[in-house]
């Protein structure tokens, strides 16, 4: 049963669905043209644009809620997206990235495993 006053599409637009609150940003990224096919079918925002940058890559700008879910999304996509702002968020998947890079250029785990270990 529906409550009274209830909307699907602004519990949406409050960010309910996000994982938690956040501000609204306008979000630019370029994508590996594959691994963004999706986002012409189920755009991110009302405002959202993609562009051609070239035949490998497209230009996404959409107007989001800046939360972990987001991160995460974003994350999904490894390195097939590259994100361009907010500046802010470029910064964190910078560092995310030296970081990731810095753990793997050895070519050994951090951390030795128990064989025995289930």
């Amino acid at each position: 049963k529906r409550p009274k006053g209830f909307s699907l599409e602004g519990r949406i637009a409050a960010g309910m669905l996000d994982f938690g609150a956040g501000k609204m940003v306008r979000l630019e990224a370029i994508f590996d043209t594959p691994s963004a096919e999706h986002l012409a079918e189920t755009p991110l925002s009302a405002d959202q644009s993609i562009t051609l940058v070239d035949e490998d890559h497209i230009r996404l700008l959409a107007t989001v809620l800046d939360t972990p879910q987001l991160r995460w999304w974003l994350l999904g996509f490894s390195n097939h997206v590259e994100v361009m702002a907010p500046a802010g968020l470029r910064r964190e998947f910078e560092t995310m990235s030296v970081a990731m890079a810095a753990s793997y250029a050895s070519g050994q785990p951090r951390t030795r495993l128990k064989a025995n270990r289930p």
